[in-house]
């Protein structure tokens, strides 16, 4: 299971750039490494595949996650405060596991 599309990543991270076909495989290359990164963490957490109101939640996520890859291999350095990156779709993969898988425990 991949968690977005070839055109959720083009239409948020590259509006205006006019894709070539290698390019096209790249990303689709990148989709389903960052779908596989995902589902090694994520399965620290929960058992997948995941519900598809949930996985739906992760689509910005991966794209992103799959933009900041592909600017890597172009040479751009990878730095959470310079969208899109790896490390910030990290960081807001982090939240989501916090409020979706895990919970808070009393001491009685």
């Amino acid at each position: 299971m991949t968690y977005c599309e070839i055109d959720d990543v083009k239409i948020l991270w590259f509006p205006n750039k006019s894709w070539t076909t290698s390019e096209n495989n790249e990303l689709s290359s990148l989709i389903n490494e960052a779908s596989e990164e995902i589902d090694s963490i994520l399965e620290q957490y929960t058992i997948l595949p995941l519900q598809s109101s949930l996985a739906n939640k992760l689509k910005y996520i991966c794209a992103e996650w799959v933009a900041g890859r592909f600017r890597q291999n172009r040479g751009h350095k990878d730095d959470k405060n310079d969208r899109p990156s790896v490390a910030a779709a990290y960081e807001r993969l982090s939240r989501f596991i916090e409020a979706q898988f895990k919970k808070s425990f009393t001491v009685i």
